[in-house]
């Protein structure tokens, strides 16, 4: 009893799982703006990256990347992303870190145990699945978020297979515009996860929109993420369409 009744006073629990545990009442669940949440997940050169990708698609293709040098745009990034537990545990606790500030000790706590039973990354894998999506490479990460950022500005169901697939082949034709992908592998994998963080946040706040069947919450959570890709990387999702072969 007292177990369940703690679980349900967890307001933030249910902002960082992909579905609502059985029996917790997301009423209190998640902020409509979400902004503290997005603001406390670690950077690491994610939004430089996601820009890069954007900006890359806008451009058309990677090929018109012509004034710069050749040997620029011959490098070819290296998207292979091996996990250390080391350096999860350090984006975990920067993380956790970051909410202590903005939502308070008890709040950042309950978020702490609960990733340490559901980690950001098992979460992760659930929403990636379906679409053949792998950790082990940051174009896949990179393609879920976006794909699954777009769908959320939109208010459209979730993407489809190979619209996911096709913002993938996208993504690893651009070579990242040459930059924003790190060269050190510790520094790929925080990037990883920073961006692995923020696909649990929106994908467990659509579910909660749905689940309840509250349009009021599923237009603000679609307004806040148009809004913050519009802040961090300068581009209106809702200008874009995601097709079979891209953005």
């Amino acid at each position: 009893m007292g177990k369940a009744k703690a679980g349900l006073g967890l307001w933030l629990l249910a902002a960082l799982a992909l579905a609502l545990a059985p029996g917790v009442d997301a009423q209190d669940g998640v902020s409509v703006s979400g902004d503290y949440m997005a603001y406390a997940v670690p950077d690491y050169g994610s939004v430089a990256l996601t820009q890069s990708i954007l900006e890359s698609t806008i451009d058309g293709a990677a090929d018109q990347g012509s004034d710069r040098p050749a040997a620029a745009r011959a490098q070819k990034p290296d998207w292979t992303v091996v996990y250390d537990p080391r350096v999860s545990r350090r984006v975990h606790d920067e993380y956790v870190s970051n909410l202590r500030r903005l939502v308070g000790p008890e709040r950042a706590g309950a978020i702490d145990a609960h990733l340490r039973e559901q980690p950001a990354a098992t979460q992760f894998d659930a929403f990636a699945a379906p679409y053949g999506l792998e950790r082990a490479s940051l174009a896949d990460v990179a393609a879920g978020y976006l794909a699954l950022m777009w769908a959320t500005a939109n208010r459209t169901p979730a993407p489809t297979r190979a619209q996911v697939q096709g913002l993938r082949g996208q993504i690893l034709a651009s070579d990242g515009r040459g930059s924003g992908v790190p060269a050190g592998a510790a520094q790929r994998q925080q990037l990883a996860e920073s961006l692995i963080y923020r696909v649990s946040q929106v994908a467990v706040q659509r579910e909660i929109a749905r689940r309840r069947g509250d349009t009021a919450l599923a237009d603000a959570i679609a307004d806040n993420a148009r809004q913050m890709v519009r802040k961090d990387q300068g581009v209106d999702l809702r200008q874009m369409q995601l097709t079979q072969r891209g953005l």
